[in-house]
């Protein structure tokens, strides 16, 4: 067993782990809480997923209130001459999205440095900042002044390109920078946003889509550029009045989730060099609004949140020079020399830490519109259902909008497939501690079913 150093209770990080990890102990006792009753009378295969999906649960929670402690460490730490500096801003958003506070002891420093930054180096700085502007609570006339930083740097064919200063081979993919800065745009600005911008943002992605179904402008698929624009498409399908470009974003979306199905592995940016903890959040972000748990029974290789938990360092961040072979195999350490037992450990990295801590604390909730579509795009047929297994997380995703999940759901009791009709029974009995007696698997025609139909739409209009 390794014994892993604890932060000392009086630190400002350290609080914050402990109510963070307080949060996340209640989040697993209401995944118990929902999942256990079906326990007991499971068979031995059932048991056996709902102890592994426990211990999963167990394991995420405990790597993110470490992570965003370290979070918090790690910019406590800063030298003078970094408060401001590019790294310093990934490192602060990845703290101020897991719940830190902008005037945390030693925080407040950063934030500050921050603020005082007239205007960024590159589009991928620009993004940045008008991503924090957006976290700290910022005046409209703040929030303004970041956008028109990042409008600034749109091209002529509408991307928001990388810096031609970088290697080729390490530099962003232009379209998920492209995706990225249409996403902060849309958050910062909302309905304010020029709808040529986002049109030009749009129909460029969209040409970026390569033959398989992925995105990338270089002209191979990657999945930071793919998981970022399907976002992107799904936020924009949402808003848009005009009912062919949803539709063409829809179709978009149904294509780059199957590649990004196809290519679900998580210690690299599939078809990339770069990016590679950074991709992660571009998947976080498209599984939220897309509506897409993991599935809970699946090994960490293909489990973006079980990886991260697993690749987690001892000092609680993370390093994509590490071992992938020590962090998840033989039950050592990843060390500098990424061989067990040499003594020195490898060090976290400061970029892959603010990228892990970003990916386990992805904080999208859709709107009312985004996730009735997304809801509806969802239950539509029985091959866009996740597993089975999933369907807690799913619920979880609702539980904070069941007026808008109720009634889709509702609907979807008479849907003709009975695996949809099975899910929708599900969901409603786990985000509405209800049961009226509904049977899936019964004939649609059931008047049992019917009266347990009726019953629930009573119910829900009390």
């Amino acid at each position: 067993m390794s014994l892993r150093p604890a932060p000392r209770l009086g630190s400002p990080y350290a609080r914050h782990a402990f109510s963070s990890a307080c949060a996340n102990a209640r989040a697993l006792a209401l995944l118990l809480a929902f999942a256990w009753p079906s326990v007991a009378n499971a068979s031995p295969q059932d048991r056996g997923d709902a102890s592994k999906i426990a211990r999963r649960a167990a394991r995420i929670a405990d790597a993110r209130a470490r992570g965003s402690a370290r979070a918090g460490d790690m910019l406590t730490k800063l030298p003078p001459e970094e408060l401001a500096s590019a790294r310093a801003l990934r490192g602060l958003r990845a703290w101020l999205e897991s719940g830190g506070a902008a005037n945390a002891i030693g925080v407040d420093r950063v934030v500050e440095a921050q603020r005082a930054v007239a205007s960024s180096a590159d589009v991928e700085e620009a993004v940045e900042r008008l991503e924090l502007a957006r976290l700290v609570g910022s005046s409209i006339a703040e929030l303004r002044t970041r956008a028109n930083d990042l409008l600034s740097r749109q091209a002529e064919d509408g991307a928001f390109p990388a810096s031609r200063q970088i290697e080729k081979d390490l530099r962003v993919d232009d379209a998920a920078l492209t995706a990225r800065a249409l996403w902060a745009l849309k958050g910062g600005l909302g309905p304010q946003l020029e709808a040529a911008v986002e049109q030009r943002a749009l129909d460029y992605l969209l040409r970026a889509q390569r033959a398989d179904g992925g995105v990338g402008a270089s002209g191979a698929s990657n999945g930071a550029a793919t998981a970022a624009s399907a976002a992107i498409w799904m936020r924009c399908a949402a808003s848009t009045p005009d009912s062919a470009r949803r539709e063409k974003l829809l179709r978009a979306i149904d294509r780059a989730e199957r590649w990004l199905r196809a290519s679900d592995r998580f210690d690299q940016n599939p078809g990339a060099r770069a990016d590679a903890f950074a991709w992660l959040v571009d998947h976080a972000r498209a599984t939220k609004i897309l509506l897409w748990p993991a599935d809970p029974t699946r090994s960490a290789s293909h489990d973006r949140d079980l990886f991260l938990a697993e690749f987690q360092l001892l000092d609680a961040g993370w390093n994509r020079s590490a071992s992938m072979n020590d962090v998840m195999g033989g039950g050592g350490m990843p060390t500098a020399a990424g061989q067990r037992g040499v003594a020195i450990q490898i060090a976290f990295d400061f970029d892959d830490t603010a990228s892990a801590v970003l990916a386990l604390h992805a904080r999208v909730l859709p709107t009312p519109a985004e996730l009735e579509l997304a809801l509806r795009r969802r239950l539509g047929a029985a091959s866009a259902l996740p597993p089975s297994a999933s369907w807690d997380e799913l619920a979880e995703m609702l539980r904070l909008q069941q007026k808008v999940a109720v009634p889709i759901l509702l609907e979807q009791l008479e849907h003709q497939e009975q695996l949809i009709r099975r899910c929708a029974d599900h969901l409603l009995r786990a985000i509405t501690g209800e049961d009226f007696g509904f049977v899936p698997n019964r004939r649609r025609d059931d008047a049992r079913n019917a009266e347990a139909l009726r019953a629930w739409r009573e119910w829900w209009k009390k």
